[in-house]
């Protein structure tokens, strides 16, 4: 076989691509779910995007979120941003642990999104 047509190891665990990948994975994850929730919740009860961030932002301040100006968003989305870094830092993670969940991302990816959508539903904001 040529040098050529080798296929190239892959990466080391830790390296640069690692980061590339949980940062593209959480930018991803944060964006099309709040995306998702400014038109959930816009289509359900009308309020928009900006309303949205104080609810998200409840979470610590409880009902003073929503007579919090322009912080309170920003605290929202910082919020949300977290949450959505720490569910694919834990992907990549359990990924590292089972490659099975790399060589069938997709499904592995929709099975795990789903169980943090029900969890958050589920546990987190009840509580």
């Amino acid at each position: 076989m040529s040098p050529t047509s080798e296929t190239p190891a892959a990466p080391p665990a830790g390296g640069p691509i690692c980061w590339r990948a949980l940062l593209a994975a959480w930018l991803l994850c944060g964006v099309l779910d709040i995306n998702a929730a400014f038109l959930n919740t816009y289509v359900q009860t009308g309020n928009g995007p900006f309303w949205v961030l104080q609810a998200v932002a409840g979470a610590v301040l409880g009902k003073a979120s929503f007579a919090g100006g322009f912080w309170v968003g920003a605290l929202g989305l910082a919020l949300h941003f977290f949450v959505a870094f720490n569910a694919a830092a834990i992907f990549y993670a359990l990924s590292r642990r089972w490659p099975v969940l790399v060589r069938l991302a997709v499904p592995a990816g929709l099975l795990y999104g789903a169980a943090v959508y029900l969890f958050m539903n589920l546990v987190a904001l009840p509580f």
